[in-house]
C-alpha cells in the first residue's frame, strides 16, 4: 500500500465515469467526478494549491482498491476460517472497482500486478539476505 501511495500521484486519471458518462452518478454522493477539474487544473498550471482534506474520488494508476484486495486475500489466506469469506469479498471488490470505483480496467490490472510483485519480493528479499548472511553448513563429527 505504501508503494501504491508513493507512485499514484504520477498517473492521475479522469476516471471511466468521467470519460464515458461525463457527469456525477446520482448513486455516488461521496465521489463522482469532482476530481477531474482538479487534475485538469494541475496539468494546465491553473491550480497551484491542493487542499488534501478535500480530495475526494481521486482516481489513479494503480488502483488502491485492487492493491488492498490482493493484500487482504494474501494476509487472510493462512487463517482457515477467514480464507474463503475474505477471498469472496475481495474478489467482488476487484470486480466492481471498474464500475463503482470508476477505475479503468488497466488501473485494476496494475493494482493487482503491483500487489503480486510486492508479495513476491517480500518473500524473495528476506530469503536472499538470509542466505548471504547464514554460515555455510559444515559437518560436525560426533565422537
Amino acid at each position: 500500500l505504501v508503494v501504491a501511495l508513493a507512485i499514484f500521484h504520477l498517473w492521475p486519471a479522469r476516471s471511466a465515469l468521467a470519460y464515458y458518462v461525463g457527469t456525477d452518478a446520482a448513486y455516488m454522493p461521496a465521489t463522482g467526478i469532482a476530481h477531474v477539474a482538479l487534475i485538469e487544473g494541475l496539468q494546465a498550471g491553473t491550480v497551484t494549491m491542493v487542499d488534501t482534506a478535500r480530495i475526494v474520488g481521486m482516481i489513479t494508476v494503480p488502483s488502491f482498491h485492487a492493491v488492498c484486495a490482493i493484500l487482504f486475500i494474501w494476509a487472510a489466506w493462512p487463517v482457515r476460517g477467514l480464507r474463503w469469506p475474505v477471498l469472496a469479498v475481495n474478489l467482488a471488490m476487484i470486480a466492481v472497482t471498474p464500475v463503482e470505483g470508476t477505475h479503468y480496467l488497466a488501473d485494476v490490472i496494475a493494482g493487482v500486478a503491483l500487489a503480486l510483485v510486492v508479495i513476491a519480493l517480500g518473500g524473495v528479499i528476506p530469503y536472499a539476505r538470509a542466505r548471504r548472511v547464514a554460515p555455510p553448513h559444515s559437518r560436525v563429527a560426533v565422537t
